[in-house]
């Protein structure tokens, strides 16, 4: 794990429950004027290909 942690911009492992906020966020009614957006949910992982 700390190989994937190091190519991390954030520098940490994601949990179940990071994958569950950005789920909840999106059946929010918060979220309801957001449409045809991907979230990337990766601590930065795939920053560099920005």
């Amino acid at each position: 794990l700390q190989g994937r942690r190091d190519r991390t911009s954030m520098g940490i492992t994601g949990t179940p429950e990071d994958i569950a906020n950005a789920v909840l966020f999106f059946a929010n009614d918060k979220s309801s004027f957001i449409t045809g957006k991907i979230l990337l949910v990766d601590g930065g992982r795939t920053d560099h290909l920005a």
